[in-house]
């Protein structure tokens, strides 16, 4: 059985956004879903009990009218013998705080935080970043008035493989990176080496990085290839997992077709950071003529999650992020090379919508993550909802009890109930009704407090 450790928070785009700024520096998903086993997570006990009156408030599948009270940080259902405060939430729809279930920017800007918390964003899952700087900013997080992060640094992956290039901005060489913004491992030998550190580095998972595993031997060969199109050697991923397990880390894998897919779920790992066929084929006209992405755009049948695998990603409880991201606008050119975009588009489109549909059908628990640079993951959960494959109640769930959950297994979020943390947001209008009401967010109240226009405005000031 795989030993657990407490999870120390350092607590602590796209990818390609992250490397500009390096430069400057019926939804089954029960069968998924994390425990609601845990502890309220207070920071600060608030002095203040509050009233927390009128409005909607979600159920899990819906809204009814109630009450509840914010005594020491945490939600209960009986009047405390004093109220400080009646904050009236009548004419407002409530819901547990969002989650964002890939990111990396935030860790270094900070003005990140603002847009999180005005997003209603209170948890974020960072699926990587440099260790020396994520120690260093830990300060900015896990605080009543900012965003609660879990981090993994230093990734596994090949030293000449993603996201190495990221990494090589400015003075940066491999081996500066190396232990700090990836950990490269080859070898049996060589992970045995460097697992150590890879562990006393990581409070609760670790991230491995696959990219067309089945040609990994080819690609590794031919200098021609970017780096961005190559990963790690597959065959490493069972011991990986057996070693993170076995010290209480889950793993995350970072994967791009559907075989990088089934070599993780094969291996075991807890979180499959993307779904297939994100990042297929061209996107603009500025890659194009791009080789890698015109092979894929003509075989989107390497992007397509087979059954067994996804039987397996059910069977073993792994959490697949969407990190979908859109579709783009329409071009406004008649060129040949806008139709190999659009044609690419819709290609990428129909095997997303394949891929989240199959695993819908077979259990898998889907989270919403965006893995954008300065984008956000309510953009992302009204993007997957275009795809008509889950209905607003699943999306809602997923992206305030589920995404949250797979964050912070541990702690008692996700849920306006008794005993849990007293976080949430409250809406002007009904999400059920319309999706876009997500994005007017009227109310935000983290751990007892609340979180005021001041506050955001203060985070957005340069220090």
């Amino acid at each position: 059985m795989r030993r657990r450790r407490p999870l120390l928070r350092l607590t602590l785009p796209t990818l390609a956004v992250t490397a500009a700024l390096f430069g400057s520096l019926g939804r089954p998903a029960a069968q998924g879903r994390a425990s609601e086993a845990g502890d309220a997570h207070v920071v600060g006990r608030p002095a203040t009990h509050y009233e927390l009156s009128g409005g909607l408030w979600w159920n899990g599948s819906g809204f009814a009218p109630g009450t509840l009270y914010s005594v020491d940080g945490v939600f209960t259902n009986r009047r405390p013998e004093r109220v400080d405060e009646v904050i009236d939430l009548d004419g407002l729809w409530i819901l547990p705080p969002f989650a964002e279930g890939h990111t990396h920017t935030i860790v270094y800007v900070e003005s990140r935080i603002a847009d999180f918390l005005d997003d209603g964003v209170f948890y974020g899952m960072v699926m990587n970043a440099h260790h020396s700087i994520a120690t260093s900013r830990a300060a900015w997080f896990d605080r009543p008035d900012s965003v609660d992060l879990n981090i993994t640094v230093a990734a596994l992956t090949a030293a000449d493989a993603h996201p190495v290039q990221i990494g090589l901005r400015g003075d940066a060489t491999l081996e500066s990176i190396d232990g700090d913004w990836i950990t490269a491992v080859h070898s049996r030998e060589e992970l045995a080496a460097k697992w150590p550190s890879t562990a006393r580095r990581n409070a609760d998972f670790v991230k491995i990085f696959l990219l067309y595993s089945d040609e990994y031997e080819r690609r590794r060969s031919d200098p021609s290839i970017p780096m961005r199109y190559r990963g790690m050697d597959p065959d490493l991923v069972p011991e990986i997992v057996r070693l993170a397990h076995r010290d209480g880390l889950r793993v995350a894998a970072h994967v791009r077709t559907a075989h990088d897919f089934h070599v993780a779920v094969a291996a075991g790992v807890d979180i499959v950071a993307h779904l297939p066929g994100f990042s297929m084929g061209p996107f603009s006209l500025e890659d194009a003529e791009d080789p890698d992405r015109l092979r894929d755009a003509r075989h989107p049948e390497l992007f397509r999650i087979r059954p067994e695998d996804a039987r397996r990603a059910a069977e073993i409880g792994a959490r697949v992020v969407t990190s979908v991201g859109g579709f783009g606008e329409p071009l406004a050119t008649d060129s040949d090379a806008a139709a190999v975009v659009e044609r690419a588009r819709a290609t990428r489109r129909a095997v997303l919508t394949e891929n989240l549909t199959l695993l819908r059908e077979h259990g898998v628990a889907v989270v919403l993550g965006s893995d954008s640079g300065e984008g956000s993951v309510v953009t992302e959960t009204l993007v997957v909802a275009e795809l008509g494959v889950f209905p607003p109640s699943e999306l809602l769930a997923m992206l305030v009890t589920d995404t949250p959950r797979m964050i912070f297994p541990e702690r008692r979020i996700g849920q306006l109930a008794d005993g849990h943390e007293a976080s949430f947001v409250a809406l002007a209008a009904d999400p059920l009704a319309d999706l876009a009401a997500l994005r007017e967010v009227r109310v935000r109240f983290k751990q007892g407090h609340p979180i005021s226009a001041e506050r955001l405005a203060a985070l957005r000031r340069p220090r």
